[in-house]
């Protein structure tokens, strides 16, 4: 299909506001110098803001915002995400900035000196939002021995260069180049070597917008206070010497008695004499003193929602507990990621992506900066342990690996080689024989059966060895399905989770109509035809088996409507719990003083909703899958009675002691094995939906299983 010819391919209008410049030849240059004059403060556009944002920076409450916002970004540990880069690509590029590889357990960073210092770099760059607005930097390396362009320094080209230097901008507000206010000469640093970080930026503008902007008029105003505090404190604590001279008193005479009252001061030997019929009174002011100190804690307070910072004026008798401070805390997260974000997008496109395009070429893939946040480790720990000893976490390789990499421990040992000893298949833990019901345990001498590529709690028994189960289609295909049902399922309670968090809104604080809010359900249809694939596939495998065997099984009719059923049941139960939830996070939220408006507390909740582990949904959409298959394997030994049937529990990784007990047990006919296999896995286990016990037929007579 043809292009439209009316398709844009070109700017009419202009982003910049530079005024354009003139060759010397009276021609207009196709740039111009950018002019800041848009700010109604005139001393907050540029240059004449670097006076009053160098002296706001002297300010203690400035200072500790900026430090509270510098000191946790720079805590971020920072690595280079190889995205879709090649190997080599990303390990040259994360040696040059310094930085690890995403999930590297080693880093050496090798020796600093005249190597470019990731850190060093971003506390510069946090002078743009933190500081003018805007800051520059210059890239310069070096050709080495490689053949590669290497980066030695991002060069800074601070604002303060810049106070008498140009910005020129392209008419579509482009950066075209930066003359720096030094030097007899300076030359234009051209774009394709400056890496500019504008804070808040607009079109055309390339000086920013600072986050000190919002803080100018509670900083001049606390700072006149703070100034004049001390005379207001001095005149009125000792008073005004005023001198009421003598009557007939000549005006040379009152100026040497006004003399000697403006030359009073207060002190250990202070003291004088005044003319008879003089009069010495010191007067204070009359009314109430202006409260300095709680105005210059006014601005202060007015300085930190600048920076989302109100938790930071927590604490004391005029403003509150500091238990509000988790909430606030909250919200100068998202400033920190805000900023953090900023960063990265920079810093990969106009530094990583430069480096690429010089060493690689254009269309070289590029790896990217990426973060993540440094938590608290000691409550890992703490957690971790916890989780351990309840046996919720298994250590396995992988996990110490990271783990004493993220806690800097030594390295674990080479594991002596040692004589493996000969294969056998391990002996089932001995267990009570279930009443009336005869149970066969002996492992097969030689499994043969396909099994899966994991640990299992035990080798096959002889007679599902002999039932030709595939335990290895069997185990993926159940795992396949509860990863597919719950990832539908998930995204599908994203809209309930949306629906939740209006309801919560329109409750306007009213706890009843919080505890009572209540999701509708969604997935009943999705969570049913994925139970009916599911079910398909068991009657697939037991169809398998039986052909294995040697016969020539009927496909059966697959009643399916207790599939219907229980996909609405679970449809519903999922939506109940999962409303429940919202409800008592919620109330948990709202206060009678109302310090979170309804608005604030739907959306603490909605975060809450989508952090939370799939675990839940795990649980019981497994029980669906398995009762979905077995329904299928059921159908199958309906229609082709076996001639033995048994309960197999070998694909539990780690069996209850009721499905321990259970296992192997032989069943007289098919409606005593739905006794204990009515829907999903075993009935008594204490696992619940997790079970996955199942039931395998063998249908002829060779090598028929003895007591």
């Amino acid at each position: 299909m043809p292009v439209d010819t009316a398709a844009p391919t070109n700017e009419i209008g202009q982003a910049s506001q530079a005024a354009p410049s003139f060759t010397s030849f009276g021609q207009s240059a196709s740039w111009g110098v950018y002019i800041d004059d848009r700010d109604y403060a005139p001393k907050m556009n540029w240059p004449a803001r670097f006076e009053p944002t160098e002296r706001m920076l002297t300010d203690s409450q400035i200072e500790g915002l900026t430090l509270g916002v510098n000191l946790p970004v720079r805590r971020l540990r920072w690595f280079v995400d190889p995205m879709n880069a090649r190997g080599k690509v990303v390990e040259d590029c994360a040696k040059d900035i310094g930085l690890p590889v995403k999930g590297a357990q080693d880093f050496q960073r090798g020796r600093r000196r005249g190597r470019f210092s990731h850190d060093k770099h971003l506390t510069d760059a946090l002078r743009a939002p933190l500081g003018h607005g805007f800051y520059f930097f210059e890239q310069y390396g070096e050709i080495g021995d490689d053949g590669l362009w290497h980066l030695r320094k991002l060069a800074p080209r601070a604002p303060r260069t810049m106070v008498a230097g140009q910005i020129n901008v392209a008419p579509d507000g482009g950066l075209v180049n930066i003359v720096q206010g030094i030097g007899r000469a300076p030359k234009p640093i051209p774009v394709e070597r400056l890496v500019a970080y504008v804070w808040d930026q607009e079109a055309g503008s390339w000086t920013g917008r600072s986050m000190l902007r919002g803080c100018y008029r509670p900083w001049l105003a606390k700072d006149l206070v703070f100034r004049n505090a001390p005379l207001l404190h001095e005149r009125n604590g000792m008073g005004i010497p005023i001198i009421e001279a003598p009557e007939g008193a000549t005006q040379d005479q009152i100026a040497a008695l006004s003399s000697m009252a403006q030359e009073y001061r207060s002190g250990d030997r202070a003291g004088g004499a005044v003319p008879h019929g003089a009069k010495l009174t010191l007067q204070g002011v009359q009314g109430t003193i202006p409260d300095a100190p709680g105005f210059m804690r006014f601005c202060n307070e007015e300085m930190a929602k600048g920076f989302l910072a109100m938790f930071m004026q927590l604490g004391t008798t005029e403003t509150g507990s500091r238990s509000l401070g988790t909430v606030l805390l909250d919200y100068f997260s998202y400033c920190i990621e805000a900023i953090a974000d900023w960063y990265l997008d920079i810093f990969t496109a106009h530094v990583i992506e430069d480096w690429v395009d010089w060493n690689y070429g254009p269309d070289e893939e590029a790896p990217a900066l990426g973060y993540e946040r440094v938590h608290d480790e000691e409550l890992d720990v703490a957690d971790l342990v916890s989780l351990v000893e309840k046996g919720l976490i298994q250590v396995d390789p992988e996990l110490e690996s990271d783990l004493r990499r993220r806690y800097k421990l030594p390295a674990a040992p080479e594991p002596e080689e040692v004589e493996p000893p000969e294969p056998h298949p391990p002996t089932p833990p001995p267990v009570e024989a279930r009443a009336g019901k005869a149970r066969r345990v002996a492992a097969a001498a030689t499994a043969v059966t396909k099994l899966p590529d994991r640990d299992l709690r035990r080798q096959p028994y002889e007679q599902e060895v002999q039932a030709k189960v595939d335990y290895a289609l069997m185990d993926a295909q159940v795992q396949g399905r509860i990863d597919s049902v719950v990832a539908k399922v998930k995204s599908l309670q994203a809209d309930q989770v949306d629906e939740l968090a209006e309801a919560i809104a329109a409750a306007d604080g009213d706890l009843g109509k919080l505890a009572g809010i209540q999701a509708t359900p969604v997935f009943a249809e999705t969570l049913e035809a994925e139970m009916l694939a599911m079910a398909a596939q068991g009657v697939e495998q037991a169809i398998g088996e039986a052909e294995r065997q040697g016969i020539t099984p009927k496909m059966p009719d697959l009643d399916t409507s207790s599939l219907t059923s229980r996909a609405g049941a679970v449809d519903t139960l999922l939506s109940r719990s999962l409303s429940e939830a919202a409800g008592r996070k919620a109330v948990s939220l709202t206060t009678e003083s109302g310090a979170l408006a309804p608005a604030e507390v739907a959306l603490q909740v909605k975060d809450y909703l989508l952090s939370l582990s799939d675990d839940y949904l795990q649980q019981q959409l497994s029980g669906s899958t398995i009762q979905a298959m077995n329904t299928g394997r059921k159908a199958v030994f309906a229609e082709n009675p076996p001639k033995y049937l048994y309960a197999s529990e070998l694909l539990d990784e780690s069996a209850c002691e009721e499905c321990t007990a259970v296992d192997g047990t032989e069943y007289e006919s098919l409606e005593d094995a739905e006794a204990d296999y009515p829907t999903g896995g075993y009935k008594d286990c204490l696992g619940g939906p997790r079970c996955r016990g199942t039931l395998v037929a063998v249908h002829t007579d060779e090598e028929a299983p003895s007591q």
